[in-house]
């Protein structure tokens, strides 16, 4: 997945190589910035995160960067 845009001030892309499920009705995820992959401000970009979405499709993201 490739994220375009800015976090605060930095703007760039960044790239999220995830690692999922589905069961009972629930999506979820965990990722993990690609290293090398990312451009401008967001080059440098280290981190890893998860999401789950039901349903609904309304995920709920958490980073850590």
């Amino acid at each position: 997945e490739v994220f375009t845009g800015k976090i605060g001030q930095v703007s760039g892309s960044v790239t999220f190589k995830h690692t999922g499920t589905f069961k009972n009705g629930v999506a979820s995820s965990e990722f993990t910035v690609v290293e090398g992959a990312g451009t401008g401000g967001l080059s440098q970009l280290t981190g890893c995160g998860r999401f789950e979405a039901g349903e609904h499709g309304q995920a709920k993201y958490q980073f850590d960067v």
